[in-house]
């Protein structure tokens, strides 16, 4: 049996698609589903209780205790032998469980599963694969100068290489980290590495330090691609994009912190990213200003033919989503335009076979001024 775990945070209407995307006709899984209410509001939870009480197993928290936390809430009372976590904000497509389940057991040694995941539901934009950090990764992302700089471009394009691997495959990849927002997990490789997420992280981090000390434990990690997931990355409280930002640096800082505080490479690169005085180069930029419709970029007639739109809310592009397509212009898809968090956006459009792309980006910013799903 599979236990599946969806964390809900004011996103009531997206957790009832993400329950149903799990459920006959969609998938034919002896399945038990724990939805965990942290939204502190009687609204969310009389909506998911009336919606979805008689197939759920319903946990309403008085308080907001963390994605992690929540999860566990879950995990300690389930009963399948395999764990499915998936975001509110995500859905399943039709027979991804079972090809994801059966993955897992015919592979023994494999911990854990994700699906290729789309952003949109057209399936015109790609998310990236996950990377554990470590203080290598951190220095590579610094860019000091113009050597420096130069570097960083030179590792996001690496990324960029390995990203477009990973989004043609159709085959199985082994991966360094996977995404804890839909994933299968083994219950008897979790409970080997110590239980499922380490409460320190309140949000954030959690299934990297999960995938990690799978990793240690000598389970493999897998990217099976005849699975997909959609997920609406972004369109979630985006009011809260700053506080959600935050979260991501003190988690950031204490996964760092547990695995490599001993080591002087890292307190070396964590003493630079605290220096003020910094000077970091940049990649040649177009400002588009601040933008309410989807912006539209040239296309060099040299890459006409088929070219790869990376969107990343870092000028780096580590990570970054990917949408192929060719022609004369590029278009900011409008399925992906009401999902954008109010920040800062970075737009490259590259050769969807050439490893170089020019270090000249786009970048606009948007407010909380468009419709929101």
């Amino acid at each position: 049996m599979i236990s599946a775990i969806i964390v809900n945070y004011f996103l009531a209407e997206s957790t009832i698609r993400a329950v149903y995307s799990l459920l006959p006709p969609n998938q034919q899984e002896e399945i038990e589903i724990w939805i965990i209410d942290n939204s502190e509001s009687e609204q969310e939870a009389k909506k998911l209780s009336e919606s979805l009480g008689k197939f759920c197993r319903l946990i309403i928290n008085e308080k907001n205790v963390g994605f992690g936390e929540a999860c566990n809430q879950a995990y300690q009372q389930a009963q399948g032998e395999w764990i499915f976590l998936l975001n509110p904000d995500a859905y399943l497509e039709p027979e991804g469980l079972t090809a994801l389940r059966v993955f897992l057991q015919n592979n023994r040694r494999v911990g854990a599963v994700g699906p290729r995941i789309y952003w949109d539901d057209a399936h015109q934009f790609l998310l990236p694969p996950s990377l554990s950090p470590t203080p290598w990764q951190m220095f590579l992302n610094l860019p000091l100068g113009y050597l420096g700089g130069k570097l960083t471009w030179f590792n996001s394009l690496k990324y960029r290489n390995r990203a477009i691997h990973y989004w043609h495959s159709t085959t199985p990849l082994r991966q360094q980290n996977l995404s804890g927002g839909h994933v299968l997990l083994r219950k008897e490789a979790i409970e080997k590495v110590g239980g499922l997420f380490d409460p320190q992280f309140f949000l954030y981090y959690e299934d990297t330090d999960l995938f990690l000390r799978l990793r240690q434990a000598n389970y493999q990690l897998f990217f099976l691609p005849e699975a997909n997931v959609v997920h609406a990355f972004g369109g979630c409280r985006p009011e809260k994009t700053a506080w959600k930002w935050t979260q991501m640096g003190e988690s950031h800082n204490k996964f760092m912190d547990k695995y490599y505080k001993r080591q002087p490479f890292y307190r070396f690169v964590k003493q630079l990213y605290q220096k003020e005085t910094l000077v970091v180069w940049q990649p040649q930029i177009e400002d588009l200003g601040v933008l309410e419709t989807p912006p539209i970029f040239p296309v060099p007639p040299a890459l006409q033919k088929g070219w790869l739109m990376e969107w990343s809310l870092v000028p780096y592009f580590f990570p970054a989503a990917g949408f192929f397509s060719q022609g004369k212009e590029a278009v900011f898809p409008e399925s992906i335009w009401s999902l954008l968090p109010p920040a800062r956006h970075f737009v490259r459009i590259g050769s969807r076979h050439q490893f170089w792309v020019q270090p000249k980006i786009w970048q606009w910013e948007t407010r909380i001024s468009h419709p929101v799903s």
